[in-house]
């Protein structure tokens, strides 16, 4: 008679750890993944139920991701299957909100000079977080000259091309003084200021 010894690996149950999912804004990067307890083997993930909101996806390794294009709420249901056949599902819920960043993308300056004196006029390209011109945004910011005592605060409105164009007050006896024009506010309903793009530009009359 001849004996043999055996080996049984008992996996724990397969199942979903993720507890919730963080909410979106429209218009900015997402990414979330999820995970798993017990089960063995490779783990294969998918939306069985609902959708996920516009503009996001879900790869096979429960790796969400994109930029929200829609606000609202979306349930939907994932599951996932391990290397032994075993599945678990999961409802969640993501929120999107409106609310998204407004950042100037570029500047540029024009110096304008005439019979009655010297101006310049600048330009502001404005994007959301996904690099899309918003229109209808008020842009808002100071005219400083060398020699010239004083802060001018001038605005304007972007037009369907993201772009705002602000004009300087007309001086006169400033040849060679630096004309600069810093933005200090951008301003949209349901929008917040990035302040991490050009903030500043020069032009010497």
């Amino acid at each position: 008679r001849s004996s043999r010894s055996l080996s049984l690996v008992v996996s724990a149950p397969l199942s979903i750890s993720t507890a919730s999912l963080p909410a979106g804004t429209v218009g900015s990067a997402y990414s979330a993944t999820l995970a798993t307890s017990g089960g063995s083997g490779t783990k294969t993930w998918s939306v069985t139920a609902g959708a996920l909101p516009g503009g996001l996806s879900m790869s096979t390794g429960g790796v969400l991701s994109g930029s929200p294009t829609t606000p609202g709420s979306f349930p939907f249901t994932v599951s996932v299957a391990d290397g032994a056949g075993r599945t678990a599902s999961k409802a969640f819920t993501i929120t999107v909100s409106t609310v998204q960043t407004l950042k100037v993308s570029s500047l540029s300056i024009v110096k304008k000079v005439s019979r009655t004196g010297t101006s310049a006029s600048v330009t502001v390209t404005v994007l959301n977080a996904s690099g899309v011109a918003v229109a209808s945004a008020t842009v808002t910011g100071d005219w400083t000259v060398t020699g010239v005592t004083g802060i001018s605060t001038k605005s304007g409105l972007t037009n369907t091309k993201g772009q705002a164009v602000i004009s300087s007050n007309t001086y006169t006896g400033i040849t060679g003084a630096t004309m600069q024009f810093c933005v200090t506010s951008i301003t949209k309903s349901g929008f917040t200021f990035d302040t991490s793009g050009p903030a500043c530009v020069t032009v010497v009359a």
